[in-house]
């Protein structure tokens, strides 16, 4: 993804599925992406810029340790 120019929303999400740490490279990271990234890894948390209840709920589901990387929303 680092080498990717156009970065389609397609070729984004299948590099997530081959890959969670690719969700670091993704330019624009919606919330599509980012779900699908944290179902195959909670860990993938790390990597997502805006953090929803949604995502960091999958996350927890899929890895419970991922509490410990969920960002604190007001």
């Amino acid at each position: 993804m680092y080498y990717v120019n156009e970065q389609t929303e397609k070729i984004c999400m299948e590099a997530v599925k081959r890959s969670y740490m690719a969700l670091q490279y993704v330019n624009k990271q919606t919330e599509e992406i980012c779900l699908e990234a944290v179902r195959i890894d909670g860990r993938a948390l790390q990597y997502v810029k805006e953090q929803t209840e949604e995502i960091c709920l999958e996350s927890v589901r899929q890895n419970g340790k991922s509490t410990a990387i969920c960002k604190k929303t007001d």
